[in-house]
């Protein structure tokens, strides 16, 4: 079927990785998948697309919300959406081994730095934590202390 819908093939792309997913997903779901996609920027402006066309719903999900962040933005298909990617099924391409690869290489290469991020925060996270030990001791000797004297 001819793209007589006027979509780009990177939103026909991201409107893909939305319809094959069984549950709503979230901007930066879809962008690991996008070998293209430097940042979320350019995510949320396909997002942005295929919402004022009717094709999916968006919205921020307060359940996936990290303490003190914005909650993430997620994506599903509306029946619209459903179509047009059902229709469109045909139409991805089987891309040469070295493109598949280099893809690959791509998402393992954000994979790799998110891996690193994730890493360092949890060893910041493990020094806080044991900073705030060594304060709940000191405090609790405090009190300690406090009882002794008031007995």
């Amino acid at each position: 079927m001819p793209n007589d819908i006027d979509l780009a093939s990177e939103d026909l792309q991201v409107l893909h990785v939305i319809h094959d997913a069984d549950h709503a997903v979230t901007t930066t779901t879809v962008r690991e998948q996008m070998h293209w996609a430097d940042d979320s920027a350019q995510i949320r402006y396909r997002l942005d697309k295929l919402e004022d066309r009717g094709l999916v719903e968006t919205w921020h999900d307060d359940e996936r919300a990290e303490p003190h962040q914005m909650p993430p933005r997620v994506a599903e298909t509306t029946d619209a959406g459903d179509a047009i990617a059902d229709d469109h099924d045909d139409d991805r391409e089987t891309l040469p081994v070295e493109e598949r690869m280099a893809r690959i290489e791509q998402q393992l290469d954000r994979m790799r730095d998110t891996y690193g991020t994730v890493k360092q925060r949890i060893v910041e996270l493990e020094e806080e934590v044991e900073d705030h030990d060594e304060d709940l001791d000191d405090l609790a000797e405090d009190i300690r202390a406090l009882r002794r004297y008031v007995e």
